[in-house]
């Protein structure tokens, strides 16, 4: 992981238990948690980039 998006992962990992990645793909990185309160799992996806220009933010938008 780069450090920027490292970075991004510690604020998740305050709340949630990263268990295992799940993928990557061209917009950023899904992994599978687990909240640390609930103990309910799910699925968290890092965009990276996501403003850095209007084509990427409206691809990103329409596969969400």
């Amino acid at each position: 992981m780069q450090s920027e998006s490292r970075h991004l992962w510690k604020e998740v990992e305050q709340e949630y238990k990263v268990l295992q990645q799940i993928g990557t793909g061209s917009f950023g990185q899904v992994v599978k948690a687990q909240h640390k309160t609930t103990d309910k799992v799910v699925a968290i996806k890092l965009i990276e980039d996501l403003f850095s220009t209007p084509y990427t933010f409206k691809k990103v938008i329409r596969e969400i």
